[in-house]
């Protein structure tokens, strides 16, 4: 993974978005203007300063952006195809996603009861376009939660951590 990414283009849409200034940003992140304007034109930026400017601006879909920039992990969907305002529409597309998944269970289910050691290249291939629909499917249901939690005025990372306790005592996480 990069220890450095230009995120330039992405810095001036959310500071558009959210109506930031640089010298909030500079002033908030402790970064000498200069150095965030540099940012902001396109300079590289490492991991430690891109988590200080997505703490700042709080906008769910320039930390996942970023995320995935510098780990490679899902993002919210933000092509031109959908209208990522509308928690409904992305539902409707959704529920196609866990159609095309559907179609494949039964045959990831034969293939997964299989000892490791007897799948063969072509199952893996079949298991590989299931797990596929799967991230279809999160990467909709990740734009649905962000989109949602927008409207309420919560960034992701806020919901998360007031989460994160009821999941740990569910079970679902370890404790930090």
């Amino acid at each position: 993974m990069p220890r450095t990414a230009v995120i330039g283009k992405d810095l001036r849409a959310v500071m558009e978005e959210e109506n930031l200034q640089q010298k909030y940003i500079a002033y908030d992140t402790n970064t000498p203007l200069t150095t965030l304007n540099g940012h902001v034109k396109g300079g590289r930026v490492n991991a430690d300063k891109a988590v200080q400017y997505a703490e700042s601006v709080n906008n769910s879909n320039f930390s996942l952006g970023l995320a995935n920039k510098f780990f490679g992990t899902l993002k919210s969907l933000d092509g031109d195809l959908l209208n990522t305002d509308s928690p409904n529409d992305l539902e409707i597309i959704q529920e196609f996603e866990a159609e095309e998944r559907k179609e494949h269970k039964l045959e990831a289910q034969r293939i997964l009861a299989k000892r490791k050691n007897k799948i063969t290249l072509d199952d893996k291939q079949v298991l590989i376009a299931y797990a596929n629909e799967f991230l279809d499917e999160i990467a909709l249901e990740t734009t649905i939660v962000v989109s949602i939690f927008k409207i309420c005025g919560l960034s992701i990372m806020a919901a998360v951590k007031k989460r994160m306790p009821y999941w740990i005592k569910k079970g679902y996480m370890r404790k930090e």
